[in-house]
């Protein structure tokens, strides 16, 4: 009965990402995953700063630990959020599954940052600076900045 009501509110309103993320939900009290990562990433598709659908997103993963982003795309929600402790280890979970995952270590350094780790942002920033492909050229100069301005 969930789901017929989701999917008319849905059908009314196609571009109300409150109404995938809740139908996202009832998918997951069935156990139908596929289904439920299909409505989260369109609640983010029309709402991307929609925050509990990056964490739920997140959580679908934790059960395939091959998926690294996962863990980093979760991290970047807490700390969205302020989370910053929960942030970290996610992208220390990212890093343990894929040591050369870039924009864990990059992620990690900013949290970091934000808590006053001073040492272990620089750390992470010159790792990330040193990891990270080409195509990163915002990020590794952002580092950089951020290297300079903790004295590092």
């Amino acid at each position: 009965m969930a789901i017929a009501d989701f999917n008319r509110a849905i059908a009314l309103s196609p571009q109300n990402h409150l109404a995938f993320y809740n139908r996202s939900l009832e998918y997951d009290k069935r156990g139908q995953h596929d289904l439920q990562m299909d409505d989260l990433n369109q609640a983010l598709a029309i709402n991307p700063r929609y925050i509990e659908a990056y964490i739920n997103r997140g959580n679908l993963y934790e059960d395939d630990p091959r998926y690294v982003q996962a863990y980093n795309n979760r991290g970047i929600a807490y700390g969205r959020t302020g989370q910053y402790e929960r942030a970290i280890m996610d992208y220390d979970k990212a890093v343990a599954l894929d040591p050369s995952y870039a924009l864990a270590y990059y992620n990690k350094a900013g949290a970091c940052d934000k808590l006053g780790r001073t040492r272990e942002a620089i750390s992470l920033y010159r790792q990330f600076i040193t990891i990270a492909p080409s195509k990163y050229t915002q990020q590794i100069e952002i580092a950089k900045q951020r290297i300079a301005a903790l004295g590092g």
